[in-house]
């Protein structure tokens, strides 16, 4: 069996998410991770919020598999390095973004984000 990687757990989803966000976000060496619906923001790392809705707004049209990569404008912030992915959880659409310097984990951390998230809402 697998040994359990996480150490933050909640039975709350939106505790949840943020718990899964913030530690791919730490893991990268990232300023923040989101998880955008079509309706804007879903959940983000902690203390992204403000930063994670102004990405999530452009972002959130992302239809599953397509990739983002590069600059935005958002809420007054000017973010150099953006990377976001559109994916599906069953018939629901969303963009998971991550915000700050790629680095060689920034993808992997990305598809770690995917997988837990998509186990948290189903």
């Amino acid at each position: 069996m697998k040994p359990d990687r996480r150490t933050r757990r909640s039975n709350d989803r939106a505790k949840a998410l943020a718990f899964q966000l913030a530690a791919c976000a730490a893991r990268a060496g990232l300023e923040a991770m989101l998880l955008a619906g079509r309706d804007g923001l879903v959940a983000c790392s902690p203390r992204s919020r403000s930063l994670g809705r102004g990405v999530a707004n452009r972002l959130g049209h992302l239809r599953p598999f397509h990739f983002f990569v590069g600059d935005l404008e958002a809420f007054g912030y000017s973010l150099p390095s953006v990377a976001a992915r559109g994916f599906a959880v069953g018939d629901r659409c969303f963009v998971i973004g991550a915000v700050g310097q790629p680095g060689d984990e920034t993808l992997r951390e990305m598809d770690h984000a995917i997988e837990g998230v998509s186990r948290i809402l189903r």
